[in-house]
């Protein structure tokens, strides 16, 4: 049996292979499983091991990762598919095929094949929730919205951030979250935002300050104008709903809920305003000496 998977998350698609190398295990041992990181193998070398039959261990598990990145090897595996012996079980793992190749057709044609894609923005609430459950960790809605935009959305770190409560025994409520998790540097510039929007002036300096320290100005810069734009959205959006701006966008409902709250504030020229702010920021940036967080902060102090 071969397995196909591919796609940008990696986390899903390493649950699967576990699963699937633990039902392998139950039946025929766990001595039986083999990783091959085929990224530098030799493409002959690569091939007899998966084509060959082992006398002392004839039922195997084999996990290929990093074929798609050894040109020769990627090619091999297309036209030798047929020849993988019955007793030997076949997972390949590439995050990011080339959909154009041979050999990723040929995969689709005889094998297993799923691809993982991240859960989109108005999915990613219900996916934590579920990881929730899995992990035995009673969170609160709001908690999920907050665990994302403090995460940005990463699924290996909303499984490590639920982990935490699973081990503290705690109720995953957003106060717990913002006090236990770590924010990500695009929540930072998220709350930095709303601090300004909502008189928190003192608040957002003291946040900048930290971010100074240890963050990249220009990342974050980026990051801040992509907050602007999402605001934006939501002071032009007339007529429609959150999740419609969202969908429109591609960012997180929760996230445009609040620049939905700030944008009763604010006029479509204010926001323009805000926008221009950040951009003549940037080509200062890119143009002069300067230094980046200075003239991050002369623009704040401008909002």
């Amino acid at each position: 049996m071969i397995h196909f998977y591919f796609g940008e998350n990696s986390f899903e698609m390493q649950q699967q292979v576990a699963n699937v190398a633990a039902k392998f295990a139950d039946k025929y041992g766990a001595e039986n499983i083999s990783k091959i990181d085929a990224s530098g193998i030799d493409a002959q070398k690569l091939i007899a091991e998966i084509v060959n039959i082992n006398l002392f261990a004839p039922r195997r598990l084999l996990v290929v990762r990093g074929a798609a990145s050894n040109k020769n090897a990627w090619a091999a595996i297309g036209e030798n598919l047929t020849r993988v012996p019955d007793e030997t079980e076949l997972i390949i793992i590439v995050p990011s095929p080339d959909k154009r190749t041979k050999t990723f057709k040929e995969l689709k044609k005889n094998a297993r094949t799923r691809e993982f894609a991240l859960p989109k923005n108005h999915d990613l609430t219900e996916w934590v929730l579920r990881q929730a459950a899995n992990q035995k960790v009673e969170i609160k809605r709001a908690a999920a919205d907050e665990l994302i935009l403090a995460t940005a959305g990463d699924p290996w770190r909303i499984a490590n951030e639920l982990a935490k409560f699973r081990a503290l025994d705690a109720v995953a409520t957003p106060e717990r979250v913002r006090d236990l998790v770590e924010y990500d540097i695009s929540a930072s510039a998220f709350n930095l935002l709303d601090d300004l929007l909502n008189g928190r002036r003192q608040r957002a300096l003291d946040e900048l300050a930290k971010l100074r320290q240890v963050e990249d100005a220009n990342k974050f810069l980026g990051l801040l104008a992509s907050q602007i734009f999402a605001l934006s959205g939501a002071v032009n959006a007339g007529d429609k709903a959150v999740a419609e701006v969202a969908s429109d966008l591609s960012v997180h409902p929760f996230v445009m809920s609040k620049m939905f709250s700030a944008a009763r504030k604010m006029t479509p020229r204010e926001a323009a305003r805000l926008a221009r702010i950040v951009a003549e920021t940037d080509a200062k940036m890119k143009s002069t000496g300067a230094d980046p967080w200075r003239l991050i902060e002369l623009a704040i102090a401008k909002f």
